[in-house]
């Protein structure tokens, strides 16, 4: 190897030597490989956590868990319910009625205003 210092960064990478070049895409690929350990390294640690924590909400029974689609469904069921009652009532009082005036009585509550 030759005494001058080796300069790789200042150089534009059409004047590097062949070893230098070499040397460049090792360090690129070593740089690379270490950040993709470091990142698996830390999810790995994250997820450490996480289980740690659903293990311990499971132990103290805080584990019940209510998703967005249970309450938007529970809310769903709930109107629908609302509505299925205020139907049936309007008809158990046309029904009533029409048993006491007649069936143009039944027409009569049930036609829109």
């Amino acid at each position: 190897m030759s005494d001058t210092p080796l300069v790789i960064k200042q150089k534009p990478i059409e004047e590097l030597s062949t070893y230098q070049e070499s040397l460049l895409r090792k360090r690129k690929k070593d740089d690379a490989d270490h950040r993709r350990r470091v990142d698996a390294r830390a999810k790995q640690k994250m997820n450490q956590v996480r289980d740690k924590k659903i293990a311990e909400k499971e132990i103290t029974g805080k584990n019940i868990i209510m998703p967005e689609v249970f309450v938007s469904n529970h809310m769903k069921q709930q109107r629908n319910f609302v509505h299925y009652k205020r139907n049936k009532n309007k008809i158990a009082t046309g029904e009533k009625a029409a048993e006491k005036f007649g069936s143009n009585a039944l027409r009569a509550i049930t036609r829109p205003n």
